[in-house]
């Protein structure tokens, strides 16, 4: 729990702005100002963000159940921004609680859950959804997060680069 926790916090803060840089620098059509072009561009963070901490989540997730869920990357695009109005509301209800108006608040917050664990029960009965991989040996892990660093430094240089309009 606490490694999961925290690599997925690490994962968010560290790599998510990165590949959300890139993807609105190398991306055409983010950023644009019409209704779809914004409701994409929420999507594409969304999905940087859910990629993230995948990154720094799956030799965890392999060593300890020894599967990874493609299907997770896409579902982060509406289970994070869900989750979110959930807490939200949560803390909410829990101040109403104080002055007795939690009974009227309650049935809206189960509701968001029910639909939550909903969405996410389909879409992890899906017939291929996960993929079952064998541990492996800790060197192969620490030749992926080699791999990893090395491609975060390239994709930060490739920014900077962007920035300044310098062709790599």
């Amino acid at each position: 729990s606490f490694q999961l926790s925290y690599g997925a916090i690490l994962g968010i803060l560290q790599i998510s702005p990165l590949i959300n840089t890139a993807i609105s620098l190398y991306l055409p059509g983010v950023g644009g100002r019409s209704a779809f072009s914004k409701a994409f561009d929420k999507a594409i963070k969304l999905l940087g963000v859910s990629i993230s901490a995948q990154l720094v989540l799956l030799p965890i997730l392999i060593f300890y159940f020894h599967e990874f869920s493609w299907v997770g990357l896409a579902l982060g695009v509406v289970t994070i921004p869900l989750t979110g109005l959930i807490v939200s509301l949560g803390f909410t209800g829990s101040i109403l609680a104080w002055v007795g108006l939690g009974k009227v608040y309650a049935p809206l917050l189960c509701r968001l859950l029910e639909i939550l664990e909903g969405v996410v029960c389909k879409v992890a009965s899906w017939p291929l959804g996960q993929i079952y991989i064998r541990p492996g040996h800790w060197l192969t892990w620490f030749i992926y997060y080699l791999i990893v660093a090395i491609t975060l430094k390239g994709l930060k240089a490739g920014i900077y680069a962007g920035y300044f309009g310098i062709e790599l």
